[in-house]
């Protein structure tokens, strides 16, 4: 996402969309994303409102990862292990989708 996007408000899902014909998305039914894991200590007052995002629109107290911003250092693996996934189930067979697994 650029900054291009979001003062043009798209979502992720528009930007995939926008982008389907373009890799990774053309070629990956599933896509694997980082993330980093956030906690459950809400940021001060001071902290939310000098997030920067209200020069686009935005009310910082809208929006749950920046009144709860501590989270896990990045790059760490033991914070942010699990990666995300978006999968496009259009492209995935019903015997993937039926058989069990321990993850995506």
């Amino acid at each position: 996402m650029t900054q291009e996007n979001v003062f043009d408000r798209l979502t992720i899902f528009d930007y995939i969309n926008q982008h389907q014909k373009e890799e990774p998305w053309k070629s990956e039914p599933c896509y694997l994303m980082p993330r980093t894991l956030f906690s459950a200590i809400e940021s001060t007052p001071d902290a939310i409102q000098n997030t920067g995002v209200q020069q686009y629109g935005f009310d910082p107290k809208h929006f749950t990862t920046l009144r709860y911003y501590k989270h896990g250092e990045k790059g760490s693996w033991l914070d942010s292990r699990f990666d995300k996934v978006i999968v496009d189930l259009s492209r995935i067979g019903k015997k993937e989708i039926r058989r069990v697994m321990d993850n995506i």
